[in-house]
């Protein structure tokens, strides 16, 4: 008979740390966001909709600024791991468009 051996540890529960950059999976994809509530999340993580035609992809980022340009344009900047930033506009996260952009909150 095998025994494994136990510490005060292994009785918390496993708690799931995100870093920007990380894919994850469907399961940790929460409520959708418009693109006011992503301007109310910068400094957090959120989730951005990578996927292609026949893949679900998901991936952490952090919302580093929203920009406002001429007029009312508005634009996310948000920081993924790589070296340079991602820029999505506003007008990507209108759900009217044939492939809009998507954002979520991470589920708790």
């Amino acid at each position: 008979m095998e025994y494994e051996q136990l510490d005060i540890f292994s009785f918390l529960p496993e708690e799931k740390i995100f870093k920007p950059g990380d894919y994850v999976e469907k399961d940790v994809v929460g409520k959708q966001l418009t693109f006011d509530e992503i301007a109310s999340e910068v400094g957090n993580l959120i989730i951005m909709d990578k996927s292609t035609h026949s893949h679900e992809w998901y991936e952490i980022v952090r919302v580093e600024r929203i920009v406002t340009g001429e007029g009312s344009h508005r634009r996310l900047v948000y920081y993924d791991g790589t070296r340079q930033n991602g820029l999505v506009d506003e007008m990507y996260f209108d759900e009217k468009r044939v492939y809009p952009a998507k954002a979520y909150k991470i589920a708790d």
